[in-house]
């Protein structure tokens, strides 16, 4: 069933239908990948979790250019969180039971030739990794991978800031101070280290900045160290890489530090690409005409940078993020905003569910609005929709028209 924008204003129209043919090209990668994606993750079984704000710039999987769907992100305003919100713990938990399940499914359907050939040829490359940091710095670096990969998970704590002019195009929720943002992000960086500590859970978090101008790293480490990736050539040895994030992260588990090799290796990539591009600084800047209020995964085709500030559902006090998300986006606003609410179905989630979410969070944007902007409300334009968990198709869930 086709979807019907006839409630949205010609002017708003053409870039709502453009926004469900990406998510209808991104259905498409997404499905055409998936085997890709399964030989990934064998590869590289570490769950990467990332933390940031929801300014609609911040692509983390498209700065480190990953595989589509292998990273997992959580969005609030400002980057902000609190391990005391029960919705942020119970999602996180449930995130890597998830990821633990799959894991074990993959391990079971692998068989034991494979392992093995895998973990010789992983082993292979530590050496020559190993040779190459001895040359490189003397550093005497132990790389015997265990015989038995377990289940790990990496959580990346992440701020953002632009080199060129913070002021103007850095983190509006945080009024443009990035000394917060960094510290903002070491905080709930200690909140999960403190959390976990002696769990069984293996996690391990640390701190990336994300330059938005040409959409580097900044990498923080263990000892208050801080590494541009910016300053290393597109064709950096993987040694010279795996010497940087020993050196940063020296008690990171050494299986983390392989899987994180390809994250700063695609980043180095992409942002070499971002600087020959030579955008125009409208691109840099806040320009989002959508603010969005669901949980991270229904919006996760929104692959277009400074399309959406997404609020997430995290913080319990939703009005007040959804009200921040409202000073991000109205000044970009000139003939209105699109209110997207979104939510998933699948086996275990009805679409009659998904329905009520949708409704629910697009109810609540309104009576933000009503309170914080009353003249904005009629130029808000809502986008209700219910995203298919396994395709990622949106469709529009239309009003239903009241009997005579």
């Amino acid at each position: 069933m086709s979807n019907d924008f006839s409630h949205i204003p010609d002017f708003f129209r053409e870039k709502v239908e453009k926004l469900f043919d990406i998510n209808r090209q991104y259905s498409e990668t997404y499905l055409k990948q998936l085997p890709a994606l399964e030989q990934y993750k064998k590869r590289h079984p570490t769950q990467i979790v990332i933390f940031k704000c929801s300014d609609g710039r911040l692509l983390f999987s498209r700065y480190a250019q990953m595989p589509l769907g292998f990273l997992e992100t959580f969005r609030n305003l400002g980057g902000k969180f609190n391990w005391g919100w029960i919705g942020l713990k119970e999602s996180f938990k449930s995130l890597q039971r998830d990821g633990y399940v799959e894991y074990l499914e993959r391990k079971s359907f692998q068989q034991s030739e494979d392992f093995l050939q895998l973990q010789v040829e992983r082993q292979i490359f530590l050496d020559s990794l190993h040779v190459s940091a001895q040359l490189h710095s003397g550093a005497d670096v132990d790389l015997h991978l265990k015989s038995e990969v377990e289940f790990a998970t990496l959580v990346i704590c992440t701020y953002h800031e632009s080199r060129g002019n913070n002021a103007v195009r850095g983190c509006k929720a945080l009024e443009f101070d990035i000394e917060q943002g960094i510290k903002n992000a070491k905080g709930f960086r200690m909140s999960i280290e403190k959390a976990y500590q002696g769990s069984r859970h293996k996690v391990f978090a640390i701190v990336f900045g994300m330059e938005t101008d040409y959409e580097f790293f900044v990498l923080h480490g263990e000892k208050g160290q801080k590494r541009y990736l910016e300053t290393y050539a597109e064709d950096v040895s993987d040694g010279k890489l795996f010497e940087l994030i020993c050196e940063l992260y020296p008690s990171m588990p050494l299986q983390m530090k392989l899987d994180l090799l390809p994250v700063l290796r695609g980043n180095i990539r992409h942002g070499n690409e971002i600087r020959r591009a030579n955008r125009p600084n409208e691109e840099m800047t806040h320009g989002e005409w959508i603010l969005g209020i669901c949980k991270s995964e229904p919006a996760e085709s929104i692959t277009v940078p400074n399309t959406a500030v997404l609020v997430g559902l995290l913080n319990p006090v939703l009005s007040k993020v959804i009200k921040t998300g409202l000073d991000v986006v109205i000044p970009n606003a000139e003939k209105g905003v699109i209110l997207f609410t979104a939510a998933c179905h699948d086996e275990d989630e009805t679409e009659s569910s998904a329905r009520q979410e949708a409704k629910y969070y697009s109810r609540q944007g309104r009576e933000v609005a009503a309170k914080h902007c009353p003249d904005m409300v009629r130029f808000m334009y809502p986008l209700p929709l219910l995203v298919d968990r396994k395709t990622k198709l949106f469709k529009l869930i239309e009003s239903r028209k009241k009997a005579n």
